[in-house]
């Protein structure tokens, strides 16, 4: 258990990657392009793991749409999930609806 990296297609949009946990069978992070995955990883979880495993975990990802070993797809990783409003089951459109187009902008943060 523990958490997979996502890749998140969609017809016409550039893919998306996210942080699947698989404790909360959910998104913990909003679907991001690679550029800004990398740089999030690295601040995550420090230098060494980026460079220790960040390249293999993408290989996979890249391969498959998902990091995790068990899985053959990134449907199966998001297949039953709790990333609904009170940990409904969100299909793949309503991932990429919550979790990439209703992604808050960061010019909304208060500082």
């Amino acid at each position: 258990m523990g958490q997979h990296i996502v890749k998140l297609e969609k017809e016409g949009h550039e893919p998306r990657y996210l942080i699947w946990s698989t404790i909360v069978d959910a998104p913990v992070t909003y679907g991001m392009p690679l550029k800004e995955l990398k740089s999030f990883y690295r601040d995550e979880y420090g230098r060494r793991d980026f460079e220790l495993n960040f390249d293999d975990r993408m290989k996979r990802v890249h391969e498959k749409g998902t990091s995790a070993h068990m899985d053959r797809n990134a449907s199966e990783t998001i297949l039953v999930n709790r990333a609904g409003p009170n940990e409904t089951e969100l299909t793949h459109e309503e991932i990429w609806i919550k979790y990439v187009d209703e992604r808050p902008d960061d010019s909304d943060e208060e500082e």
